[in-house]
């Protein structure tokens, strides 16, 4: 049975939902609000869209977790018992995590949510999740478990091309943004790059690539029954993996289902969990890829289809019920707009030619677009009866869009050699006299430390150069994919650290050059003073691209274009500025 403290009294129920995100925890708040309970929330910012719904009784401005304890936890302690909640129910995996590892002590403050030991670990631990699928008869599929000195030939071998490589923990504090990301690699050279990079995360599962169509069977257990189960497929799936933007509510399967009654059982598993399944299409094969021991970023779609699975988990945990209609409709399709717009571009620019990604043809993208006049779509932050959040990220997309454009608009006078070299003109001019350049990007560990030691080698020494980013954190190291990118130019990044532009650096440059329009936009936003002297890199090379887009994230390939293109700009900077010496 699932674990709790004693509930809270008052005459209206009182729960406290933590996370951020705006699928799972804004669905989570909008499914107990309805309901009439008075919902609180916390470890999310004052102005994010679950904030803006009607359901959103208070905001609490807590500590966040940084790791299992910490100044978090006494604030906790402190808000829970002033408050006495009748349910905490965390809905990300920060808040998952740090409230299982101090389950004991929370106990005493208030009923919370969370998962057994067994099954906490099994869900966290892609390894311990295989381990148990053989056991109980699930078709996973094949993986290694990759040491210290890995023989990657073998494990190609072994596994075929593609290789899927992830953490073997679904999440640790303190990993860097590329530590928790999903890769697939081709070959061995990709390879050995994505395990550097994912070395922080701590161990690393190879995973034989399989086709097919990810499916999510969501459910509700107690003491190892499955009491409420959705399933849906996903349409529109991130290239290289990830969790899908566009999905559509499907019957649940039989023998999926019982796949995930014999993983629940040998659990014991109490609470919410989503199962992502592949099955492969007509052949109707498939395998359990992950759990997700939480709420899942489709909520919104299990909720718009009548399987309310945050109102059935507080009426088990708080009133003991047991028994829920499994009833939902199916065919109803669940659409994330921010992710959906980013989604549609990079399928649209994607290779068709490549099996390994799951792109999707333009004309089936124009067949889905009728589904919402035949009221068979919702999407995720939408609805009629709390439209603020909705119309927040309407505005936002819209935002994104009009940016986009205007950036794209701006690009085109670039095309003409001759205007290029108008526009560049005053750059050029000024490049002559400088003798302080500073390079700057978002982040300071991609392309402004490249071009700062590049231009080192080709500047004379009497020029100072230095790089900088806009996001406040300092000390961060390149990632695996930007040091074996550099190398290729024969530059070395690995003692680069991370530094923050600050008002000071502004004024000590003689010229500032950034690497796309959104550099040149945080730049001038928060240093004013700047603009005069702020420039862009790419327009100075004779053709290519005026933006040179941010790798980070992105694979080997991507760092090894982007870098190609701030060397060729370099290169006529580099005349400029000796233009000087000649003269």
């Amino acid at each position: 049975m699932v674990h709790a403290s004693s509930p809270g009294g008052g005459t209206r129920a009182k729960v406290l939902v933590l996370g951020r995100d705006e699928r799972s925890f804004l669905g989570v708040v909008r499914s107990l609000g309805r309901r009439g309970l008075e919902v609180h929330c916390a470890w999310c910012a004052a102005d994010a869209l679950a904030m803006r719904s009607r359901y959103a009784a208070r905001h609490h401005e807590l500590p966040v977790p940084d790791g299992p304890d910490g100044a978090w936890l006494p604030a906790l302690e402190t808000l829970c018992r002033r408050e006495r909640f009748d349910l905490v129910i965390p809905t990300h995996d920060p808040s998952v995590v740090a409230l299982f590892h101090q389950r004991q002590r929370l106990a005493a403050c208030a009923r919370v949510y969370q998962l057994n030991e067994r099954a906490f670990e099994t869900s966290y631990d892609k390894h311990a999740t295989h381990r148990l699928a053989r056991a109980t008869g699930v078709d996973v599929p094949d993986e290694v478990l990759v040491g210290d000195r890995p023989r990657i030939e073998e494990l190609f071998d072994e596994l075929g091309s593609p290789i899927v490589l992830k953490p073997r923990r679904s999440f640790a504090f303190g990993r860097k943004k590329w530590e928790h990301q999903v890769r697939m690699v081709a070959n061995p050279e990709e390879a050995r790059v994505s395990l550097e990079a994912l070395r922080g995360a701590g161990e690393v599962l190879a995973q034989a690539h399989v086709p097919g169509r990810g499916l999510g069977l969501e459910v509700l257990a107690d003491g190892g029954e499955v009491l409420l189960a959705f399933q849906h497929e996903r349409l529109h799936e991130p290239l290289g993996g990830g969790g899908s933007s566009y999905r559509r509510g499907v019957a649940v399967e039989d023998d999926l289902l019982a796949a995930v009654e014999r993983l629940v059982r040998a659990m014991d598993y109490s609470g919410v969990g989503m199962f992502e399944f592949k099955r492969e299409r007509p052949s109707g094969a498939w395998w359990l890829i992950e759990i997700n021991g939480r709420f899942w970023g489709s909520l919104p779609l299990a909720l718009a289809s009548g399987a309310d699975f945050p109102w059935a988990l507080y009426r088990l945990l708080v009133h003991g019920e047991r028994r829920f209609d499994r009833a939902y409709r199916t065919g109803l399709h669940g659409r994330n707009l921010a992710m959906d717009a980013t989604w549609v571009w990079r399928n649209l620019r994607a290779r068709r030619s490549d099996p390994s990604l799951t792109t999707v043809p333009v004309k089936t993208l124009l067949t889905e677009l009728a589904h919402l006049p035949r009221l068979e779509e919702r999407a995720d932050t939408w609805a009629l009866d709390d439209p603020r959040p909705g119309l927040a990220q309407v505005r936002r997309v819209a935002g994104e869009i009009a940016w986009a454009t205007r950036k794209k608009l701006a690009r085109w006078p670039y095309r003409s050699a001759f205007l290029r070299a108008r526009l560049t003109a005053g750059l050029r001019r000024a490049l002559p006299d400088a003798r302080r350049l500073l390079f700057v990007c978002k982040g300071n560990v991609c392309r402004s430390p490249f071009a700062e030691h590049a231009a080192r080698r080709v500047l004379p020494a009497v020029v100072e150069v230095t790089s900088r980013g806009t996001f406040r954190e300092a000390g961060r190291c390149c990632p695996s994919e930007a040091l074996h990118a550099a190398r290729a130019f024969d530059l070395d990044l690995s003692a680069h650290r991370s530094r923050v532009l600050d008002a000071a650096d502004v004024d000590a440059a003689q010229i500032i050059l950034a690497f796309d329009a959104a550099d040149v936009s945080r730049v001038s936003s928060a240093f004013p003073r700047a603009r005069r002297k702020l420039f862009r890199l790419g327009p100075l090379a004779p053709r290519g691209p005026v933006d040179l887009r941010d790798p980070y994230g992105g694979g080997l390939d991507a760092f090894r274009e982007v870098f190609g293109q701030i060397a060729t700009a370099l290169a006529p900077l580099a005349v400029a500025v000796r233009s000087r010496e000649r003269g």
